[in-house]
């Protein structure tokens, strides 16, 4: 009679990785998004029964502020740059502000899906991001014929 061999497990696969490096702090992320300078265009092309909105938003982070502890150095800058490109919490709040500035932008319209670009780069001492934001346009909504400090 053959033997039967003994059932094999497979090698157990690694779930945890020692990563070094440095990343931003949710902390962080809140303070640069509140000290960011917002400047915003766009309007709503409603015409032949299917809209659009277009529209751009410039973020200004000035990196000088001495709520900011950080270098200032061209590689700082660029590294800061980059972890800021890459951070979803940054990116997402970013784009959740040029959302809210667009659709105060096409009132009484309402807005569908966005679809954004972003552009950063580094100017002096400061970090320039760039959101140019393009949404489809619904039927005009009931109730929402203007909105106070948007003007038209």
């Amino acid at each position: 009679m053959e033997k039967l061999r003994p059932i094999v497990k497979p090698a157990g696969v690694p779930l945890m990785q020692e990563i070094r490096g440095s990343s931003l702090t949710s902390a962080s992320v809140e303070a640069l998004v509140r000290a960011a300078q917002h400047i915003s265009e766009g309007l709503v092309d409603a015409e032949g029964g299917t809209g659009s909105y277009s529209g751009s938003s410039l973020l200004s982070i000035d990196l000088r502020s001495p709520r900011f502890a950080i270098s200032t150095d061209k590689q700082s800058m660029q590294l800061l740059c980059e972890k800021l490109r890459r951070c979803v919490l940054f990116r997402s709040k970013i784009l959740r502000m040029a959302r809210a500035e667009a659709e105060r932008r096409a009132v009484p319209h309402l807005l569908t899906t966005m679809e954004a670009q972003t552009d950063f780069r580094i100017d002096d001492k400061t970090i320039l991001i760039d959101i140019v934001v393009d949404c489809g346009v619904a039927a005009p909504a009931a109730g929402r014929d203007r909105v106070e400090g948007v003007d038209e």
